[in-house]
């Protein structure tokens, strides 16, 4: 009772942001398993990132178990995939291998192409500087120049923003990447949906705002 009670006041929720986002995300712990599982009868579609650990992929499949124990009982929520993240981009043999574990689960056509790469430094330059990674590379420059003046000078280096990454162009461009096709393949699940839409020249071309998990 206490769950569908807390899953009644997040729609309401949800609801009340409908006419200012088109999308809404909810980022939840995979580990707390009654907010996943209220969630899993609230949001529309499902995103898991999943890293390459063995511990990862183990918890693809319980968390495959509940959503499929919740589609069961009749949530109408839809997976748009699974991401990997933390690969080092240069790990061209060990990325497949990783891609191909994930597949084994979900299927080629679930695993995203796209993926997070593994970038410490700039994780704690977006966290400390509060800013995404496209915000950060039309700013780095200024920051490490910044830097770089108060080291020279001598003054108090604590008041001066610092940067650990050296760039983080790379990972703004792995964060479009993920996007496009992040919306690309949830513009998919709708045409799976409604069928119908996909063949109606005047239909919509982005569904009304609904909840992501």
């Amino acid at each position: 009772a206490d769950q569908n009670a807390a899953a009644t006041n997040l729609r309401a929720a949800i609801a009340d942001l409908a006419d200012d986002y088109d999308y809404v995300i909810i980022d939840s712990p995979p580990g707390e398993m009654m907010f996943v599982n209220m969630i899993m009868r609230v949001a529309s579609h499902l995103l898991i990132p999943a890293g390459e650990d063995r511990s990862s992929v183990g918890g693809i499949r319980t968390l495959g178990g509940r959503y499929m124990t919740a589609k069961d009982e009749g949530a109408e929520i839809e997976l748009v995939g699974v991401l990997p993240f933390g690969l080092n981009p240069q790990a061209t043999r060990r990325n497949p291998e990783t891609r191909k574990k994930l597949a084994e689960i979900v299927g080629d056509d679930g695993v995203f192409d796209s993926f997070v790469p593994h970038a410490a430094a700039a994780a704690i330059d977006l966290r400390e500087l509060h800013l995404t990674a496209a915000e950060l590379v039309d700013k780095q420059d200024a920051i490490k120049a910044e830097w770089r003046e108060a080291t020279r000078s001598g003054s108090d280096k604590s008041k001066a923003p610092r940067m650990w990454a050296r760039d983080t162009n790379p990972l703004a461009v792995a964060y479009q990447k993920i996007t496009v096709e992040f919306l690309q393949r949830l513009a998919g699940t709708y045409q799976t949906q409604n069928p119908a839409d996909s063949n109606d020249e005047h239909a919509e071309s982005a569904p009304p705002a609904e909840p992501e998990s």
